[in-house]
């Protein structure tokens, strides 16, 4: 085995390397870590469960009150979303600064994450 999450790609890189999510992050796609790549991934799986394509011009998505904290707008370019999402993903190195914000959050895994372990 390659150690590579065929799914969500844990391969390293920018786009491969596992992160942790923020709170708010989590909240939205379900999961604790996940790679940059598959992020986008689940927010695209969201946007079209929920519907949140804006009718008139589906480039756009609405912004429903649980992601105001990610996304602080009610209405967002999708292909620029990254921009948001990227100050929510955190390097696991970078975790004990992390949780200095979010002293209660402890990213552990809780049977929700893509490789389960």
């Amino acid at each position: 085995s390659s150690g590579i999450n065929a799914e969500y790609g844990w391969a390293g890189g920018m786009y491969g390397k596992k992160l942790w999510l923020s709170p708010d992050l989590a909240n939205i796609i379900g999961y604790n870590f996940m790679s940059r790549s598959s992020v986008v991934k689940e927010m695209w799986k969201v946007i079209k469960q929920r519907g949140l394509q804006d009718p008139k011009n589906k480039r756009y998505m609405i912004i429903e009150s649980d992601m105001m904290p990610v996304f602080k707008l009610k209405r967002v370019h999708t292909f620029g979303m990254m921009k948001y999402l990227s100050s929510h993903m955190i390097e696991e190195d970078g975790f004990f600064r992390y949780g200095k914000l979010y002293p209660d959050y402890c990213p552990e895994d809780n049977g929700e994450s893509p490789t389960g372990s």
